[in-house]
C-alpha cells in the first residue's frame, strides 16, 4: 500500500445512499414529482450511487481530503439542485377549436383553422358518492327503428307542398311530418326469505320508432334543395328525439319505482302493485309528450317549420 494513505472502513449504513434512495427517503415528502418524466429520470440512476468506499487522506493533514471523480461531482450537483427541477410545473394542454360552416353546423377540432375560435378550458368538479346502494339498476336496452316516407319536391319552394302531400302521419285528423313512438316492456325477478317476497331486480326494454321524410328524387335535385331539406330534417329529428328520450326516462323510472315496492307476504301480491306503478309512469310520460308538443309548437320553436325553409 502507498505510503501516506490508509484504508478506511466503509461508512455505516445510512451514511451514504443512492440518488433514488435520497429521493424516496428525503425529497419525496417535500417535493413530489410533477411528471412521470422525472420519475423515469431518477429511476434511471438506480445503479449509480455516491459511494466512496475508500476515503483517501494524509496522515499529516488535519483536515480529511476527499477526492471525487467528475461523474460523482455531477451526481452530487444533481442532488443539490433537484428541488429546482421538482418546482417546475410540467403542463401539457391541447386546445380545442370550434367553428360554424355555411349550413350553420358547429364543428370541433384540435387543429386551428381560419374563422375558428378556441374553447376555453373549464374546471371540472368530480363528485363521488360514499353511500352504497343496496340495488344496482339495470341499464335499459333500447332499440331504434326508422321508417321513411318519400317526398318529391321540384324546387326549394316546393318542399312544403311535397312533404304534406306525402306524409302518412295523422294525429287528431291533422297531418304531421315527423313522429316518434316509444314503448316500454319490463319484467322483474323476486326473492323469498323469512316468509317475505320482494323484487330483486328489474329489466326494461325500450323500442323507439321514428317516422321521417326522405327525398325520393335526391339524386336529381339541385344542391340548394338538398341542403335546405337536410337542415330542416336535422331540426325535425331533434324534436322527435325529445319524444324518444321520454321512453328512456320512463324505463328508468319504472326500474326505480318497482325496486322500491315494500316486501310482501307473497310474491303474487307484488304483481298488482308493480302493474299500477308501471301504468302511472306510462301515463306521466304520455302527458309529457303532449306538453312537449304544446310548448314547442310540434317543433316549430326548435326550427322544425318546413314552411320557413320553402320561402
Amino acid at each position: 500500500m502507498k505510503e501516506g494513505f490508509e484504508p478506511v472502513s466503509p461508512p455505516a449504513k445510512g451514511a451514504f445512499f443512492t440518488l433514488p434512495l435520497f429521493y424516496q427517503q428525503v425529497s419525496r415528502p417535500i417535493f413530489p414529482l410533477p411528471s412521470p418524466f422525472f420519475h423515469w429520470l431518477f429511476d434511471s440512476f438506480s445503479t449509480l450511487s455516491v459511494d466512496i468506499r475508500m476515503i483517501p487522506s494524509r496522515r499529516s493533514a488535519s483536515i480529511w481530503t476527499t477526492v471525487y471523480s467528475a461523474p460523482v461531482m455531477s451526481r452530487l450537483l444533481l442532488i443539490i439542485f433537484s428541488p429546482v427541477l421538482w418546482a417546475i410545473p410540467v403542463v401539457s394542454e391541447a386546445e380545442i377549436y370550434q367553428w360554424k360552416d355555411a349550413s350553420g353546423i358547429v364543428h370541433f377540432s384540435d387543429a386551428p383553422r381560419e374563422g375558428a375560435s378556441v374553447i376555453p378550458p373549464r374546471e371540472a368538479t368530480i363528485y363521488q358518492s360514499t353511500t352504497p346502494k343496496p340495488v344496482t339498476l339495470n341499464i335499459s336496452d333500447t332499440s331504434v327503428t326508422f321508417v321513411y316516407y318519400d317526398i318529391y319536391p321540384s324546387s326549394r319552394r316546393d318542399l312544403n307542398r311535397a312533404a304534406f302531400a306525402s306524409t302518412p302521419i295523422r294525429a287528431n285528423g291533422k297531418p304531421f311530418l315527423g313522429n316518434a313512438s316509444w314503448n316500454v316492456k319490463w319484467n322483474y325477478k323476486t326473492w323469498v326469505s323469512n316468509g317475505e317476497c320482494w323484487i330483486k331486480s328489474v329489466d326494461t326494454k325500450v323500442s323507439i320508432t321514428y317516422t321521417m321524410p326522405r327525398l325520393g328524387n335526391r339524386n336529381t335535385l339541385p344542391q340548394d334543395v338538398i341542403q335546405t331539406f337536410d337542415r330542416y330534417y336535422a331540426r325535425l329529428f331533434l324534436h322527435e328525439q325529445g319524444h324518444g328520450n321520454h321512453g328512456n326516462l320512463a324505463a328508468k323510472e319504472v326500474e326505480e319505482l318497482l325496486l322500491r315496492i315494500p316486501r310482501q307476504k307473497s310474491c303474487g301480491a307484488l304483481g298488482p302493485i308493480a302493474n299500477m306503478r308501471f301504468k302511472g309512469v306510462l301515463a306521466k310520460y304520455r302527458d309529457l309528450d303532449r306538453q312537449y308538443d304544446h310548448e314547442t309548437g310540434h317543433g316549430r320553436t326548435q326550427g322544425a317549420d318546413i314552411a320557413s325553409y320553402s320561402r
